[in-house]
């Protein structure tokens, strides 16, 4: 029964995020098969958090205004996400979540509940920061940089990034009381909270300092895209070919685990 629940709320979920062009073809495949093994496996305690980042974060992305409009310009992948980017977020998650599966260590539970946290903290960040009238300065070094571009920071987007986080710990929190009956401690709740931020501030420090940039050669904007103006070349100004944002975002996720992971065992 839990299965068949799961398939339900998983495909109603991924076909309503299909038909709204939130995600392609194979990025819906992709969480349609999250979704399943979140609830069929973890029941509410690992389905609600990914719920809530799924559905919160598709609705953030729908919000616009002039000022994300020319955010979207310099992103690589500005339509609807593809099952890559489904995977940079909801891979580890979906790790952690079978080893929780196989060992039943509510540290893995707790750890589960931090990915998410960062990413939710990294996707709030990116779609309200976006919104700020403010103009971001790049984390490394403080410079005025263009709406959407790699590393920069608002303080809507910092504050967006600590809410999200916050919210998700609070659900996982919840349920797993409801469903298990752990009641994890202030400080717990505090480390997850740090190690999601974490891996948010780590996120804009790779996209300053490490993910790849381009310039157009038509208009010369600055892009993380491998084609801006039609029929014109890019150039590589910075960063490494091979790490593009769903990279960044991977790496970002997997040190906020790594370091949640650290500081609960090491105290508690």
């Amino acid at each position: 029964m839990a299965w068949f629940i799961a398939a339900i709320i998983a495909g109603l979920i991924a076909g309503i995020a299909y038909n709204l062009r939130l995600l392609t073809g194979a990025a819906a495949v992709t969480a349609f098969c999250i979704g399943c093994l979140a609830y069929g496996f973890g029941q509410l305690t690992f389905s609600v958090p990914l719920v809530f980042f799924f559905v919160s974060s598709s609705l953030l992305s729908r919000i616009q205004n002039d000022h994300k409009a020319g955010a979207v310009l310099c992103v690589a992948k500005p339509g609807a996400r593809d099952s890559v980017q489904v995977l940079a977020n909801g891979g580890v998650p979906v790790i952690l979540l079978l080893l929780w599966t196989y060992s039943q260590e509510p540290l893995f539970c707790l750890l589960y509940v931090t990915a998410l946290a960062a990413a939710t903290a990294d996707t709030w960040a990116t779609e309200l920061g976006a919104l700020s009238s403010g103009v971001p300065r790049l984390i490394w070094g403080f410079n005025k940089v263009p709406a959407g571009t790699s590393g920069g920071v608002t303080t809507l987007g910092t504050f967006a990034a600590l809410s999200g986080a916050s919210i998700v710990i609070a659900l996982g929190a919840l349920f797993l009381f409801l469903e298990h009956g752990y009641r994890l401690p202030g400080t717990v709740l505090l480390v997850m909270l740090g190690a999601s931020l974490f891996g948010q501030l780590l996120d804009s420090f790779l996209g300053c300092l490490v993910q790849v940039k381009y310039r157009c050669s038509a208009c010369g904007s600055t892009t993380e895209r491998k084609e801006h103006c039609p029929d014109r070349p890019v150039e590589r100004t910075a960063g490494i070919v091979a790490v593009n944002n769903d990279t960044v975002n991977f790496l970002s996720v997997l040190a906020s685990v790594a370091a949640a992971g650290f500081c609960i065992r090491l105290n508690w």
